[in-house]
């Protein structure tokens, strides 16, 4: 009884046209109308037609009432109503078919097929277990028809008073006929009613998952420290999170245009979507000056067209003071470490300048040393100019003239550069013939580039006995992929580490700030270098260069 006076379950419908209800109001009334129109073939001593009516129009007012009822509560006349009432109207449109059955002859199969209805009005409202409740009863009726009134154990009435007595063997395929229909439409309904539930189960779990990621994604949208906007296409606000007012100390307006840090603006100029970044340096309220920086992308839906911009930015004035910092830190330590190995390069040399000055202070020195000491300080006096001359490159270089050069031309220059140095002679220095192209780059500084590898191969060689150097070139990628390659002593890989590091060279020939001086001119002129070494294998320097267009 408590479940019967249960509300309906929340997988069962409860809103629209009550099924039970409006098949009944609808049949009553129709059967009521049909059987006053026309002239009823029924023996006068009869009472089994108006016991027939009677009923007919019962069950007609009822659901009259039963439809003001609705009406009045929930303002339309076939409301589904709560479970006590479901229930009822079930059982009255079984009764009603039954009534029919019994009024025109049990013996009629087709009549029988009436208790569908019951069975398929009910998969809507009630359960499973409920629905083959009323297939059951649906059965039972039937059988009681066909069995109580041909035997006489319920008086007749109706059209079953002039119809012929059912027989045993009729009676028991009556029944198993309409029973095996009735059977056959409450397991079709059954298996439907299943899978409407396991639909609206996964539906639900979908709906928890949804849910779910939804409140996810909330919460890490509203927990994140950088801020995250979105817009439509002419840049009207549609979301920002907490992070995104706190770093623009203002407060954001859903529907108004975003106007901050003129992303927007930098967006819409672009024909095709892409996503840009930016960086941007404003005033606060309070005055003081705040950088933000971040990226601007095409907002996407799920056809793959753009419906608006996504702007994500974080707050970069702490992180470009601590970059300041750390630069200003670097500086001073490269500063401090160049000047130490700067002060250990000149020492060797002012030593010997400082020995020779105090052997020309003797005034009994011989000429012939006194010409040898001559040439030791100035032979040191040039290797302190070049020295300083290098490292004040280094330190101040000179602006680039980037522009196109004949790679021959180039090469046959650096060429006659190493023929007039003596220090080449007894080398074989090969130079494979160049494509004849443009390249681009500052003229000087390719001049210096080349040279200062040369130079660098010609001290790896220098203990061969049979020294080489080869210069090989080969267009790779719309890129001349040069290489300087030796058979010198090579590197191991802490050497080629500390290579580009001043006055780490190796060689006691040399200022030691060559090969800075090579990777500053290459990051410059846009070129890229790599090297490769084995000890005692040589080394290959490679350089990637840019090829160039020669405009005439």
């Amino acid at each position: 009884m408590k479940r019967f006076l249960e509300p309906l379950p929340q997988d069962i419908k409860t809103s629209g046209l009550f099924l039970p209800l409006a098949l009944r109001f609808s049949a009553s009334f129709a059967l009521l109308v049909v059987h006053f129109a026309l002239d009823m073939d029924i023996h006068e001593s009869s009472i089994g037609e108006w016991i027939y009516v009677l009923i007919l129009s019962a069950l007609f007012f009822e659901s009259v009432f039963e439809a003001a009822r609705s009406t009045l509560s929930q303002g339309s006349p076939f409301s589904i109503p709560s479970r006590p009432w479901v229930f009822l109207n079930i059982f009255l449109l079984c009764f009603l078919v039954t009534l029919l059955v019994s009024f025109h002859g049990v013996a009629k199969a087709g009549l029988a097929a009436l208790y569908l209805f019951p069975v398929l009005a009910s998969a809507f409202y009630v359960g499973i277990n409920t629905i083959i409740g009323v297939g059951v009863l649906s059965m039972l009726m039937y059988a009681l028809c066909v069995m109580l009134f041909p035997s006489r154990i319920v008086p007749l009435f109706g059209h079953l008073e002039t119809q012929s007595t059912v027989q045993p063997s009729e009676q028991i395929w009556l029944i198993a006929f309409t029973a095996l229909q009735i059977l056959i439409a409450t397991l079709v309904v059954v298996s439907i009613r299943r899978r409407l539930e396991n639909l609206r189960s996964n539906l639900s779990q979908s709906e928890a998952t949804v849910d779910e990621l939804s409140n996810l994604y909330r919460n890490v949208v509203e927990s994140m420290t950088s801020g995250l906007v979105t817009t439509d296409l002419k840049g009207i606000l549609t979301s920002a999170n907490p992070s995104a007012e706190n770093i623009l100390q203002t407060k954001l307006f859903l529907g108004h245009p975003f106007k901050a840090l003129d992303a927007i603006e930098l967006a819409i100029q672009k024909t095709t979507p892409e996503t840009i970044q930016f960086e941007r340096t404003f005033a606060i309220p309070s005055g003081a000056e705040k950088i933000v920086g971040g990226t601007i992308s095409p907002l996407m839906d799920s056809e793959n067209r753009q419906t608006g911009f996504l702007i994500f930015f974080q707050d970069l004035t702490n992180l470009k003071a601590m970059e300041a910092r750390m630069r200003l830190t670097e500086r001073l330590a490269a500063v401090g470490e160049l000047s130490s190995e700067l002060a250990h390069e000149m020492r060797t040399p002012l030593a010997s300048i400082n020995g020779c000055v105090q052997i020309l202070q003797k005034q009994n020195s011989d000429w012939a040393i006194v010409e040898k000491v001559m040439t030791i300080l100035i032979r040191e006096s040039k290797r302190i100019g070049a020295v300083i001359s290098d490292f004040l490159e280094l330190a101040s270089p000179r602006d680039l003239k980037i522009e196109p050069l004949w790679l021959p031309s180039l090469l046959e220059e650096v060429k006659a550069t190493c023929d007039t140095d003596h220090r080449y002679s007894g080398l074989a220095l090969v130079i494979e013939p160049p494509p004849e192209i443009w390249i681009l780059g500052d003229a000087l500084g390719c001049h210096q580039v080349l040279t200062n590898l040369l130079s660098n191969s010609r001290k790896a060689v220098s203990s061969r006995t049979k020294p080489l150097i080869k210069v090989i070139q080969k267009i790779q990628d719309d890129k001349l992929k040069l290489t300087v390659a030796d058979n010198g002593i090579g590197m191991d890989k802490s050497r080629i580490g500390d290579i580009f590091t001043p006055f780490r060279s190796g060689f006691s020939e040399g200022t030691g700030i060559g090969m800075s001086l090579v990777f500053q001119l290459t990051q410059r002129m846009g070129w890229d270098i790599s090297i490769s070494s084995e000890i005692d294998a040589g080394t290959a320097i490679k350089l990637k260069i840019p090829i160039g267009k020669h405009e005439k």
